[in-house]
């Protein structure tokens, strides 16, 4: 799912796909999809 959704929406970089799942939250969930979390 990830990968469709960084198509979809023309994500570059990893952070980037980080930021944009966090803000899309509430409908990932609803996906069934869990929130990527950032490691260091």
């Amino acid at each position: 799912m990830t990968i469709e959704f960084t198509q979809l929406f023309d994500r570059q970089s990893l952070c980037d796909i980080e930021s944009n799942q966090e803000a899309q939250s509430d409908k990932l969930y609803h996906l069934g999809k869990k929130v990527i979390s950032h490691s260091i």
